[in-house]
């Protein structure tokens, strides 16, 4: 079960609870009601969720090692998810202020990469944002490319009535 048509479903992966709970406010104030936040402490249950749930937009902690030392990195987690969709919008959250970090990251798909600072919280929503206005551009395309394609469709059928009658009653051009 996806989201309704009209929202955008994020999803919030991180082992620290408080600054997960503390992302899940700050988004909750300065996003629009068009966004359904859901929140994950490993990354494991977040991938199960993502078979169901098909998020547009994953915000993920780069290290998930919480109490289970045996738990995958953020990054095996983002190719797992991309493994799953390749459409997934996945933003990247460290604490890791290093550039192979951040290019490994986006390498194995994600749309962005976010160093956790005072100004994380401004730059998760400015670029959740970015991302909410390329979904409902990609959907007003498709729909554009849906309504062509029936234009298409109910011309081509016309055309197809019109040689059909002027075959059977025998009309001459």
């Amino acid at each position: 079960m996806a989201a309704p048509s009209d929202k955008i479903l994020v999803f919030l992966v991180d082992d620290d609870e408080m600054y997960l709970r503390t992302l899940e406010h700050n988004l909750h104030e300065n996003l629009t009601k068009k966004f359904i936040i859901k929140t994950y402490t490993s990354g494991e249950d977040a991938i199960k969720m993502v078979k169901r749930l098909n998020p547009h937009i994953v915000v993920l902690d780069y290290y998930l090692d919480g109490e289970n030392k045996d738990s995958k990195n953020g990054v095996d987690i983002l190719i797992d998810i991309k493994k799953i969709d390749k459409n997934i919008n996945i933003v990247m959250l460290s604490n890791e202020d290093s550039l192979d970090v951040a290019n490994q990251c986006v390498n194995n798909g994600a749309y962005d990469y976010i160093i956790k600072s005072e100004s994380a919280f401004v730059k998760t929503v400015n670029i959740i944002n970015n991302i909410f206005k390329n979904v409902i551009l990609k959907r007003k395309i498709r729909a554009q490319r849906i309504g062509f394609l029936i234009f298409l469709l109910l011309t081509l059928s016309f055309v197809a009535l019109i040689i059909f009658f002027i075959h059977s009653t025998g009309i001459k051009w």
